[in-house]
């Protein structure tokens, strides 16, 4: 979902599969921001291990890009993996995308444990 990576500290984040893994074992705060297309609808989720730890839904209501924010905390060990995925009927292809980053993901160690 997001392939152009900006920084990269540890080289946790998998551009090609979409997934971070955690380097090292800890607290982890992750955020997105995504946006929908003009006039489209979209459910998603940030996921660590398989359990949904955010969700949120957004778009359809207006002639315009819709973005929302989605923040989680997780605890990771070492090889664990985050990423945001869409939820039920979800479709990337709805998805707002352009030169100056308006749809993000980013993960950060809050507590090494």
């Amino acid at each position: 979902m997001f392939t152009e990576v900006i920084t990269n500290v540890g080289d946790g984040y998998d551009n090609c599969t979409g997934s971070f893994t955690a380097p090292v074992s800890g607290a982890y705060m992750f955020t997105a921001q995504v946006c929908t297309k003009i006039l489209q609808f979209a459910n998603v989720n940030i996921v660590a291990n398989g359990t949904t730890v955010e969700a949120s839904s957004q778009g359809g209501a207006t002639a315009n890009e819709e973005c929302f924010t989605l923040t989680g905390v997780s605890v990771l060990e070492v090889g664990e993996q985050a990423s945001i995925q869409g939820s039920y009927k979800a479709r990337t292809d709805v998805l707002f995308e352009n030169e100056y980053n308006w749809i993000t993901f980013s993960g950060i160690l809050v507590n090494p444990v």
